[in-house]
């Protein structure tokens, strides 16, 4: 009987001690889990974060503006790009702030980072001096604007 007991204590004992390390293991693999996740979020917010400035950049575009128009516009260099249709970037936006009155045919050339032109367009810019505005110009729906390209205005 006493055989029987002392087992019967020994297997109480080691299923006490097995399900009270299951809890600790439980315990720790939570804690686990949530510190893995705060890193995670952090880790990850710094990715976009990373990413947003990476992206603003790598837009670096340059704006040349010819002498004859220098009278008479001045560009901020903010530029826009977005697609007109195909989800390529054909349309820039500039940033115009008008000197004095303006009524213009204004052509654009841009060029990529090598000096390599891939696209042309013009647009009339109208504006009163003093005043401000975005002028669209839309390029061949087969350009895609890309970054760090300089676009001449003439």
């Amino acid at each position: 009987m006493k055989k029987v007991l002392s087992k019967v204590v020994l297997i109480s004992c080691l299923c006490s001690y097995i399900f009270i390390g299951c809890g600790d293991v439980k315990e720790n693999a939570k804690e686990v889990i949530v510190e893995t996740g705060k890193t995670v979020g952090r880790t990850g917010s710094e990715f976009v974060q990373g990413v947003s400035e990476g992206v603003e950049k790598s837009l670096n575009c340059t704006i040349v503006i010819d002498s004859a128009l220098q009278n008479k516009i001045q560009v901020s260099g903010k530029l826009d790009f977005r697609s007109e249709n195909e989800g390529k970037d054909n349309v820039c936006s500039i940033y115009f702030i008008f000197n004095n009155n303006c009524n213009e045919k204004v052509r654009v050339k841009v060029k990529d980072e090598k000096g390599v032109e891939y696209g042309r367009s013009k647009a009339t810019v109208v504006g009163k001096k003093g005043e401000a505005s975005y002028i669209d110009f839309v390029f061949d729906k087969r350009v895609n604007l890309e970054a760090k390209s300089t676009f001449e205005l003439y």
